[in-house]
């Protein structure tokens, strides 16, 4: 079973030797991925040990980093296997135009080339003895999680990702973020997890604009819903940051209001599933819209996975059901004129029963 991680992004802004720097060990990684990408596509065998023991000394010759060595490698074990997964052609994959390096963690030391200080800045190995310091900016959610971090010696998967850069007044510029990724299990013990001795289901039903949330015992007669909408998840051009940012405050509106309501177990449209029906509608040609590709194949499936990601915070159990038929059937058409609901609350009542058998 595949590891649930939970992601710390912490944007910064660098300049001059640092930012020269960094933009090198990018660049160097890139190359080192590229070259591993072209070795490692006809690979039978994707495992990581046996990947590692064959082309890490080809990395290595580039990055001169066994651990940057190892983490090129294994982001072209990720390619490689998604592109296995979508029966994809290896030969027909292009890497877009991105600058990052990444690294593993190491146990009781956090991770050894992008580290962690006290002071939560960030001491970056970007040459053989050599490193730079860097201090993003860290939201007050995140300092003392990351200062727990530090203190217990978790091991994180650490990423730098290069947005942007370039020259004003004679002076190199950079703008990035670092990455921290931790074991969801772990997030959980930094952050607490609420005592739920709930005894009520919930299904959830999730669209562009909002998320509905409705609440049944365990016969599936509902007892509550309430409808969450999103502020800005419509605006176009819209805002990556802000967009998301109101989401996930409205998940854990919706996760705290689901928990003070008895609420114990929830159930949410399976994304495996979504992203087929997604798949099988694009090709039968019902669905041309790339606006309509991206909010159902990646939108709405992005937020069932923050959803599953943070309702063990409030010590909610998450189940996933087939979406077909919760929001187009006769059952649906018949609650929505018996109850005198909207069609995405009687879906979410549809996905709840469903989840206990009843539909």
């Amino acid at each position: 079973m595949d590891r649930e991680y939970v992601t710390l992004v912490l944007p910064f802004n660098a300049c001059n030797d640092v930012a020269s720097s960094l933009l090198c060990v990018a660049r160097l990684f890139r190359l080192a991925v590229l070259r591993l990408f072209d070795k490692c596509k006809s690979e039978r065998s994707l495992g990581r040990f046996s990947l590692i023991r064959k082309y890490r000394s080809l990395a290595y010759e580039i990055l001169r980093n066994r651990r940057y060595a190892d983490g090129a490698l294994d982001l072209v074990r990720s390619v490689l296997l998604s592109a296995r997964e979508l029966d994809a052609n290896p030969d027909e994959i292009e890497f877009r135009d991105w600058l990052l390096f990444q690294a593993q963690g190491d146990r009781g030391i956090g991770n050894a080339c992008i580290t962690l200080r006290p002071d939560l800045s960030f001491a970056i190995t970007v040459a053989p003895r050599r490193k730079v310091a860097v201090r993003p900016q860290i939201p007050k959610r995140y300092a003392e999680i990351l200062k727990r971090i530090h203190e217990l010696g978790i091991p994180y998967y650490a990423r730098v990702v290069l947005r942007g850069f370039g020259r004003r007044d004679g002076t190199l510029w950079l703008h990035g973020e670092i990455h921290v990724s931790i074991e969801a299990g772990e997030y959980y013990k930094l952050v607490g997890i609420r005592e739920n001795r709930g005894k009520n289901y919930a299904g959830v039903d999730t669209n562009v604009d909002r998320l509905n949330l409705a609440i049944v015992d365990r016969y599936g007669n509902l007892l509550d819903h309430k409808t969450f909408w999103f502020r800005y998840a419509r605006e176009r051009p819209s805002v990556r940051e802000r967009v998301w940012s109101d989401i996930g405050e409205k998940i854990h509106a919706m996760l705290d209001y689901a928990y003070h309501h008895g609420v114990k177990v929830m159930f949410v449209e399976d994304p495996e599933v979504l992203g087929q029906l997604s798949f099988i509608w694009r090709v039968r040609g019902e669905r041309k819209s790339k606006t309509w590709n991206f909010l159902v194949n990646s939108f709405r499936v992005s937020m069932i996975r923050r959803i599953m990601l943070k309702a063990p915070l409030y010590g909610i159990v998450v189940k996933t059901v087939s979406p077909a038929g919760t929001s187009s059937s006769e059952e649906h058409e018949r609650l929505m004129k018996k109850l005198g609901l909207d069609r995405h609350t009687v879906s979410a009542l549809l996905i709840a029963r469903r989840g206990l058998g009843l539909f």
